[in-house]
């Protein structure tokens, strides 16, 4: 525990001791914030305490905080639908009260449960009015954070030339405010542009410094997507045994946060690996494991990678019958996403 978070939870213990209910609350919104992102569990406790103390009071800025708080927990958990509904409640109540920069900090985060459940244009509306607002109060990071919000709805329908130019951008202002987390993210979101127009090495760099400063600040969920993002990148350059080692590490840091998102991509990078390496087979097992976790979380892009992965390794086996299957399902997923190349991709292959 860290000075800060000693002071939050002193701060709880004295505002106990007094019956001060509002100092309660926030110490509680204060040490659930300081839970996040490696610990959902204990962080979703001191929101929902939080949120009932805001309730009993009658605040309902400080009931906002608490509902954007389990938001985020959800969120990061892989629950998309619970994350929405906090996160819609918050935003009503922010309106309410007139809060510009809480409706900016609720439509990012609506926009982020869209991407992540694979729906580009709710995600794009989302992060573009969380953008106007910021602009409109001068807030920075905002800003910043809804420029990498654009970039990843950008990359989510495969236009990674405008996935690059918000990641760039965010970047810049994450630099001049001197946030290294938001640096972190915008260099994984490079990474993973540059992974996808085919420049394994530009996407290496990016990952590497990532890598390095989410190492900086201790965070291990960014470590994570940044060892994968390293993987993805060996697997390009055709480096199996490399891929392999970062997508184990990145598989045991999602399973000791509980990221089953990650999960689920550590799976389907691991798929690749043993793919690559001519192990059909246990690229099978892993691109099953994959599918279940994208489909308990609703992750549609996800679902339709994982899909495709076990039509072409059925195809590679000559087993014609299960690699139709995978394929057109495979494109159909594609398509209700807005994947469109991907799913005539998939149609192409079909045997």
């Amino acid at each position: 525990m860290d000075t800060a978070q000693r002071y939050a939870r002193a701060a709880l213990d004295v505002a106990l001791d007094i019956g001060d209910r509002h100092g309660q609350a926030n110490a509680h919104d204060t040490l659930g914030d300081f839970a996040l992102p490696a610990d959902q569990g204990a962080a979703e406790e001191h929101y929902t305490v939080a949120l009932t103390l805001h309730q009993q009071i009658g605040d309902r800025h400080g009931q906002a905080n608490a509902r954007f708080g389990l938001g985020a927990a959800a969120r990061l958990r892989g629950d998309y639908g619970a994350a929405e509904e906090h996160y819609t409640v918050a935003l009503t109540l922010y309106q309410q009260i007139g809060a510009r920069l809480g409706q900016a900090n609720a439509h990012d985060g609506l926009g982020w449960a869209a991407r992540l459940r694979g729906d580009s244009g709710v995600a794009g509306k989302h992060f573009t009015v969380a953008l106007t607002l910021c602009q409109q109060i001068g807030d920075r990071l905002g800003q910043a954070n809804a420029h990498l919000g654009l970039g990843a709805a950008a990359w989510l329908r495969g236009d990674y030339g405008v996935a690059e130019e918000h990641f760039t951008v965010a970047l810049t202002l994450y630099q001049q405010i001197g946030l290294r987390l938001g640096q972190a993210n915008a260099h994984l979101g490079l990474g993973e542009a540059a992974l996808l127009r085919g420049d394994s090495g530009a996407a290496g760099k990016n990952y590497t410094v990532a890598l390095t400063l989410h190492q900086q600040i201790g965070d291990r969920h960014g470590q994570a997507n940044a060892h994968l993002g390293l993987g993805e990148a060996a697997l390009l350059r055709g480096d199996s045994g490399v891929a392999e080692k970062h997508c184990t590490v990145a598989l045991t840091m999602y399973q000791q946060i509980g990221a089953r998102l990650g999960q689920a991509n550590a799976h389907l990078g691991l798929g690749a690996a043993a793919r690559l390496r001519g192990d059909y087979g246990a690229a099978e097992e892993y691109y099953t494991v994959a599918l279940t976790l994208y489909q308990q979380i609703g992750a549609r892009l996800g679902q339709a990678n994982a899909v495709l992965m076990l039509g072409e390794a059925a195809l590679m086996q000559g087993d014609n019958a299960s690699a139709r299957k995978w394929l057109m399902q495979s494109a159909e997923l594609y398509e209700t996403i807005g994947r469109n190349k991907d799913a005539a991709n998939a149609r192409e292959q079909v045997p």
